[in-house]
């Protein structure tokens, strides 16, 4: 997963101004998901749990001079305490949209198909 954030400041009336890039990637994803369903088959399942883990993450900043450098170790050096605090923060937009998918399916059709 990849990404890039620009960002551009101006001062006095634009007479001083600065813009730059931050890129970032994320070399991999896991995420483990745990489902529930009745045995009354009318009933959707549910997400019981999400648990996401990512992988190595680095960023590259552009445009800050010197800061840049400082950005960039402080981010790579100390990885885990970020990948965590990103992992920890999708895990809930994720298990909502999986459970909007699984609202759209038809258990009972399903089984029906499969037997």
């Amino acid at each position: 997963m990849t990404g890039k954030y620009g960002w551009r400041w101006t001062a006095l009336r634009g007479v001083l101004s600065r813009s730059g890039q931050v890129d970032f990637a994320i070399e991999s994803i896991s995420l483990s998901v745990r489902l529930q369903q009745s045995a009354n088959l009318e009933n959707k399942p549910t997400v019981e749990s999400v648990n996401m883990t990512l992988g190595q993450a680095s960023i590259i900043s552009d445009g800050m001079g010197a800061v840049d450098y400082i950005l960039e170790m402080i981010f790579n050096v100390v990885p885990n305490m970020f990948r965590q605090r990103i992992a920890e923060a999708a895990e809930y937009p994720v298990s909502q949209a999986i459970e909007d998918e699984l609202k759209k399916l038809n258990i009972e059709e399903l089984v029906e198909e499969t037997s």
